[in-house]
């Protein structure tokens, strides 16, 4: 469903903020550091119209706010660029469903809030 502008965006699972910056386009990006069986796996978060309260280091949960909904960076619209990556690779997010099947249902529900 289409997403409106400054609508909050929440973490998709337990983790420690592991950067806060705005690239060389002007896009907003805040970085999640999840470990999950003792892999590290990121969350990326692309375009945010600003960043809420947070800080390198924050724990967070599924309930917090990491930022709002935006058009920064080179966008044609609102929208959440949303990346997994797992040593630093880009990955599919399914290989996050399909390994990690229990967390990712208990916190699917939260992320894709209505």
């Amino acid at each position: 469903s289409p997403r409106a502008y400054n609508e909050p965006i929440y973490s998709i699972a337990r983790g420690k903020i592991s950067s806060i910056y705005t690239d060389r386009d002007g896009a907003l990006i805040v970085t999640v550091l999840h470990t999950f069986n003792n892999v590290n796996i990121t969350s990326q978060y692309v375009h945010l119209s600003r960043y809420a309260d947070i800080y390198v280091g924050k724990e967070v949960t599924e309930n917090d706010i990491l930022g709002y909904m935006g058009s920064t960076g080179k966008s044609t619209g609102p929208h959440l660029h949303w990346e997994m990556r797992l040593n630093m690779e880009a990955i599919n997010p399914d290989f996050f469903v399909e390994t990690y099947p229990t967390i990712f249902l208990q916190e699917k529900e939260k992320f894709f809030r209505q």
